[in-house]
């Protein structure tokens, strides 16, 4: 594999166990490529951003202002989704979402958090009906953490939190793909996960 690959693969996923692999193999093999430099520099940004280690702990205001943090969701799978009412690829994505909830209504152990970084709340709370958006809600405009933490650059922006609070996915597969057979097969390999060890 090449460096180069290694390098876009961690930039929009983070850093997984196949890929951390695949780095020791390039380093093994090419010790004084200049692109191993990179990589390595790239390796230290995401730090935080790997497959396994705990997710940041966030607080985000709800529809009612009322304060929700990552804790009050322990024991489920949290499937969070970066936003914004003006952003055209993420209501394309949250339409298509429909699918992949419907597809787990009737369990408990699954939430899908919409975090949107508008700065209006009343966009934001109009685009939430509009566009009819079920799930829990929070708004977190630049002045919030979150958006650093969670090294929110572009969006649409996914993350999936394991029942452990620990990242299981960063950047998955988008529910606008595949009819959202792709994020559903994801969802399920989380929820089956046993935290009872």
């Amino acid at each position: 594999m090449s460096g180069q690959t290694i390098l876009k693969y961690i930039t929009k996923h983070g850093i997984t166990p196949k890929y951390q692999e695949e780095v020791t193999e390039f380093k093994a093999l090419y010790p004084d490529s200049p692109i191993m430099e990179e990589i390595e520099q790239l390796l230290n940004a995401k730090k935080d951003f790997t497959v396994g280690k705990p997710a940041m702990p966030f607080k985000v205001l709800d529809l009612n202002g009322k304060e929700v943090s990552l804790k009050d969701f322990k024991g489920k799978v949290v499937y969070l989704d970066f936003w914004a009412s003006w952003c055209a690829p993420c209501l394309v994505d949250i339409q298509q979402s429909g699918k992949v909830k419907e597809h787990f209504k009737n369990r408990d152990d699954i939430v899908f958090l919409y975090i949107s970084i508008d700065e209006n709340e009343t966009y934001w709370k109009k685009a939430i009906e509009k566009y009819t958006i079920k799930g829990t809600h929070g708004i977190a405009p630049e002045t919030n953490p979150i958006q650093k933490d969670y090294a929110i650059s572009g969006i649409p922006s996914y993350f999936i939190i394991g029942k452990d609070g620990n990242f299981h996915t960063i950047q998955p597969i988008r529910p606008s793909m595949n009819e959202g057979k792709g994020l559903i097969k994801i969802l399920e390999k989380a929820l089956a996960v046993n935290t009872n060890k």
